[in-house]
């Protein structure tokens, strides 16, 4: 448990020494439901040690502030909420905390897909100097979209200790790019369309014959501005979880998600009810689970990340490493692989948070008594 005396003193202090902790969860997105559920197990980590209040973001993008969870109805990983009251705008949040007895310390952002994952939220908590734990707006964005991350992460595939590739691709443009031009590409393959800024597989197609290319394709374009194309990887799919802590990134080790009859790992593959799919953690060589773990961190450097995230990846037929994707808010859900894989290496329950949180504390103070070394070093 943290104490507020373990925060730097310009942080906010409670009349308690608890840490007072807000889930932000919901939003307008598609994967609402899913965060929910994300931010009652988030909750229910937390309550003991710390004051977990729920931050919600309704379909309007106003929000609510819950000292429980009675506000969320169903069971499994797909929640609903019964909201009646009306919402407040983000920049009232101080005020609205206050007349509930509350100061709130950090906000924990579980939003699943827009606007968390794309880093739009993560801009007004800036402009606002709300603190908050994960990857900041540049990384969230730079990881969200799907054609920048790859012709980032591009160049780093010879120069990383650990070689890996990308996997082929091509984006297609509304307005500039001819769709007939899927014809030619990756022949004899099956492939992958994808929205360039879209989360959790919303949007996926898979495509196994070459007459609906164009079709799918034009639909598609009807409804995103970009589309990304890829080959289908035959392999296997493979994930690792990142937490930093006070002494740096910590790599858990490697999870693999076994489809089993389904097709390609969809929304409804991961939380539907009937799915086949099942995950545990991969039977790798030694070595080869260490470069992944080592890579994952290099890479979560090299982007700037914070906080944690998942790195998703495939290992090919010819086990060659293909970066799949960064996920900078991965799910909390019962059936999601990031909570499982940190257990799995050490940090079982809430421990995962409370290293979270001190990193984050460390960072924080450290940066101010670097920037107080500054201004006393020009005297200023």
């Amino acid at each position: 448990m943290l104490k507020n005396d373990n925060f730097c003193p310009s942080m906010n202090r409670q009349k308690s020494s608890k840490t007072c902790l807000a889930i932000l969860c919901g939003g307008p997105g598609r994967e609402s439901g899913v965060s929910l559920c994300s931010a009652r197990n988030i909750y229910e980590l937390t309550k003991n040690d710390y004051i977990s209040v729920f931050l919600y973001m309704d379909k309007s993008s106003r929000f609510h502030l819950f000292h429980d969870g009675s506000f969320l109805e169903g069971e499994g990983n797909v929640l609903k909420t019964r909201v009646e009251q009306e919402g407040f705008e983000l920049y009232e949040i101080k005020e609205v905390a206050q007349r509930q007895g509350l100061s709130i310390d950090l906000v924990f952002p579980i939003i699943h897909g827009s606007p968390l994952e794309d880093g739009k939220i993560q801009v007004l908590f800036e402009s606002l100097q709300v603190p908050y734990l994960g990857c900041d707006s540049a990384s969230s964005f730079l990881c969200f979209d799907k054609g920048l991350f790859k012709s980032y992460m591009s160049t780093f595939c010879t120069q990383s200790k650990t070689r890996f590739d990308l996997i082929p691709w091509k984006i297609y443009q509304r307005g500039i790019d001819s769709p007939e031009g899927i014809l030619d590409l990756f022949k004899n393959q099956n492939i992958y369309l994808k929205p360039v800024q879209e989360g959790s597989s919303f949007g996926v197609h898979r495509v196994s014959e070459p007459e609906k290319r164009v079709e799918v394709l034009k639909d598609l374009l009807n409804n995103y501005k970009r589309i990304l194309v890829e080959p289908e990887v035959k392999g296997r799919e493979l994930e690792v979880a990142l937490l930093e802590t006070r002494k740096g990134w910590v790599a858990s080790e490697v999870g693999e998600i076994n489809l089993g009859d389904e097709k390609f790992y969809s929304y409804e593959a991961k939380y539907g009810e009937k799915s086949s799919v099942k995950t545990g953690l991969a039977s790798l060589p030694s070595k080869l689970s260490v470069e992944f773990r080592e890579l994952s961190i290099e890479l979560a450097k090299r982007l700037g990340a914070r906080g944690f995230l998942r790195m998703d990846y495939f290992l090919d037929v010819d086990s060659k490493i293909l970066l799949n994707e960064v996920n900078t808010h991965p799910g909390c859900t019962g059936i999601s692989m990031f909570p499982v894989l940190l257990a799995d290496s050490g940090f079982e329950g809430s421990r995962w948070i409370d290293e979270l949180i001190a990193a984050h504390v460390y960072r924080v103070c450290d940066s101010e008594e670097r920037n107080a070394t500054m201004v006393e070093g020009t005297g200023e």
